[in-house]
């Protein structure tokens, strides 16, 4: 509830079409139709406010609309985007509103806290700023991220961030250049990782391992190719599927593949499998898997070109 409270009093900062809870925290998205940026420079400002919503102690009110009449309150506050997320909605949904006195007010399942002041300022934290399209659609609406934090006291806000500095200095893209190990090459694609000598020894040993650990539990090898006729992936039901995430007649699974190679030596796919590695496969054999998503380019850290080696 303390994070649902604190974007909530992130709200009156431009129109919001969506507010969501995380693990550690929550993202509010902002629409700025008039091309402001909101950029990391304006979050201490935009705390110092927040600061002062706490401070005041604001009470907090649930109210319950009927469909239509949320609906219609939405459309004269022009948040499009929320009427949007109401038409939704299950038709068995409860859509409630909470109003921080009368300064402000959000569609939100809640629960909140009572008012404001239930929320220690020093434990809240506006942490950055992206970019995201509305419904993740590259063809809808961009809009502006922010990422915060709250905790019930102070030193665990403290301590997450303490988390957090110890998990960017394990960041795979920084590690990969300062020990020489692979680099990602905008040329060829954001995801792309290019092996160096030393990433590629590394590599090795860990696919051998891997390798050995799999023989000695009784699987076999076998690699298959990463692209095949599209018609081969309508039949099996992958196409439609993943068709937002392939690239066309690209592997994105090797179920298909392997369904072919057993058919092909006359083994009956209803014959149970000896080793099986994962639902999706039914492998009776161990494979390496190196495929290629297309990725939208909103997603952070994805290229079109990523891939999983």
């Amino acid at each position: 509830m303390k994070w649902v409270v604190s974007f909530s009093i992130l709200g009156p900062f431009g129109p919001f079409p969506v507010n969501t809870m995380l693990h550690t925290g929550y993202y509010y998205d902002f629409h700025k139709p008039t091309g402001e940026a909101i950029t990391d420079k304006d979050l201490k400002r935009i705390k110092k406010e927040m600061d002062k919503i706490i401070k005041k102690d604001y009470p907090i009110i649930r109210e319950v609309l009927p469909r239509e009449e949320a609906r219609q309150f939405l459309l004269e506050q022009g948040e499009t985007f929320k009427v949007e997320v109401v038409d939704n909605l299950p038709d068995e949904a409860e859509i409630s509103f909470y109003r921080i006195g009368d300064e402000w007010w959000d569609l939100c399942a809640g629960p909140h806290l009572e008012s404001t002041g239930k929320i220690s300022p020093k434990a809240v934290a506006l942490e950055s700023v992206a970019g995201a399209y509305w419904r993740g659609d590259e063809n809808r609406e961009m809009l502006t991220r922010i990422y915060g934090t709250a905790w019930p006291e102070a030193w665990q806000l403290k301590e997450h961030k303490r988390r957090m500095e110890e998990a960017k200095k394990r960041d795979h893209r920084l590690l990969g250049k300062k020990l020489d190990l692979f680099s990602i090459q905008e040329q060829a694609g954001g995801g792309l990782c290019f092996w160096h000598p030393r990433g590629a020894r590394v590599r090795g040993l860990m696919e051998q391992t891997w390798k050995d650990l799999h023989e000695k539990g009784g699987y076999e090898l076998l690699y298959t190719p990463h692209i095949a006729n599209v018609e081969l992936w309508k039949t099996s039901g992958h196409f439609d599927f993943y068709a937002d995430g392939m690239f066309d007649q690209m592997d994105v699974v090797t179920c298909v593949d392997i369904r072919i190679l057993r058919r092909v030596r006359a083994e009956s796919s209803r014959r149970p499998p000896r080793h099986r590695r994962d639902a999706c496969s039914m492998a009776w054999r161990c494979r390496f898997l190196t495929a290629r998503r297309n990725a939208p380019d909103a997603f952070p850290h994805r290229s079109r070109r990523s891939s999983i080696n």
